[in-house]
């Protein structure tokens, strides 16, 4: 980490007027000081005491944000993104009440916003938010040195861009119904995996980096991770993002793909999610040219080598004697049956991106209980989808 220095220092093969890069994790240190950290390792004393101050400091001292890409375009607003310290530190809560997690911002009457109108900062119509805009209109001329009055406008976005926002988007998917009871997730961690199902399980898991990390010899600065569910009414839909090893837990790219039914698609409640996390200007729908699922039933059996279950707890069949709820074997670990000696695929029906993988988590097409294992399993038949950013695979095994 390169040593902490003023807002104007300069860097190398930039355009100077975003010399520290296009974005900043406002983090607040055991010492009380406020540090924005950027690209490349810079650290940024912030002096300022307020949201408003904040917003001033991005636009005129910070040298955040990021040139246009082409002539008719336009320069990238620099982006905040806070974590809780921070959050707290500026007079903004960490979590969101049930009825401002509904509305997706915060009231019109908080302190925050109240500083803001003092200062003659606006807000879109998403108002304060997780993911929320602050800026100010352009005017013809330049009344001072700070850049934000120029031809147009840039804003600061001051949004918890980490493990919280991810949460916050799981809550946006289930105010809308499009949450199962069994979602089934992913964490891969410098080549371990850590797999899981359930909603409430997958934010436990996400909160536990920590102890992640402290399992591996050589832990990775990111992990990735990837959660499926299905939809009421048919569909599914893949999130997968990028998060930072470290307390800050910045998400460095997040996707939400979906694959719906129905001609036409009803595009309404899509929108509505997308403008609540203020991302309706990346997305984008297109018509699937091919089948949705493609399901594959090989010619012969394949063995399985098993090496966990998968299991869950019935209390409406058979109680143990110690009257706790019977376990039923759902799902089974297994070794990839069709990835070589030297990682090679060993069936061209077997979608190569599952090659990478060394095991798999198949269903179960017949249950039983977990004190009669079964002496042979098999694989049965798997299907799969593909969404913009992830491979859906269901491989299914009986004995």
């Amino acid at each position: 980490m390169k040593k902490a220095a003023s807002a104007g220092t300069p860097a190398d093969g930039r355009d100077p007027r975003f010399a520290n890069g296009p974005l900043a994790v406002v983090d607040v240190d055991t010492n009380g000081q406020v540090l924005a950290y950027c690209i490349g390792g810079l650290v940024l004393h912030v002096p300022a005491k307020s949201i408003p101050a904040l917003v001033e400091w991005t636009l005129c001292e910070a040298k955040l944000g990021a040139p246009k890409l082409s002539g008719p375009g336009k320069d990238a607003d620099p982006l905040l993104v806070l974590t809780a310290t921070a959050l707290e530190r500026y007079g903004l809560p960490a979590t969101l009440t049930d009825e401002e997690r509904h509305a997706g911002r915060l009231p019109e009457g908080h302190k925050v916003i109240k500083q803001l109108v003092r200062a003659e900062w606006k807000l879109t119509k998403r108002g304060l938010g997780p993911w929320a805009r602050i800026y100010r209109p352009a005017t013809g001329s330049d009344p001072g040195p700070c850049p934000a009055s120029r031809d147009c406008a840039r804003s600061a976005a001051c949004r918890r861009y980490n493990e919280d926002g991810i949460v916050e988007l799981l809550y946006g998917l289930d105010s809308m119904g499009w949450t199962s009871a069994a979602p089934q997730w992913n964490i891969q961690q410098a080549g371990a995996n850590w797999h899981g199902v359930g909603a409430r399980e997958f934010v436990e898991a996400l909160r536990a980096w920590k102890k992640r990390e402290d399992t591996l010899e050589n832990a990775h600065h990111t992990e990735q991770l990837t959660y499926f569910d299905t939809c009421q009414g048919g569909g599914f839909y893949t999130l997968t993002a990028s998060i930072a090893n470290h307390r800050s837990r910045a998400v460095y790219d997040c996707h939400l793909s979906f694959q719906l039914p129905g001609v036409p698609v009803d595009f309404q409640p899509i929108r509505h999610l997308f403008e609540q996390f203020d991302a309706a200007a990346f997305s984008y729908f297109r018509p699937l040219n091919g089948p949705a699922v493609v399901r594959h039933h090989p010619e012969q059996r394949v063995p399985l080598e098993v090496v966990g279950y998968v299991v869950s707890h019935s209390g409406l069949d058979t109680m143990d004697g110690d009257d706790a709820p019977a376990e039923w074997v759902t799902g089974l670990v297994v070794r990839n049956p069709h990835r070589g000696e030297d990682g090679r695929s060993l069936s061209d029906e077997w979608p190569g991106r599952v090659t990478e993988s060394e095991l798999l988590v198949c269903a179960l097409r017949s249950h039983h209980q977990l004190h009669e294992p079964k002496e042979v399993y098999h694989l049965y038949w798997w299907e799969y989808a593909r969404t913009s950013d992830a491979l859906a695979l269901r491989p299914v095994a009986d004995w």
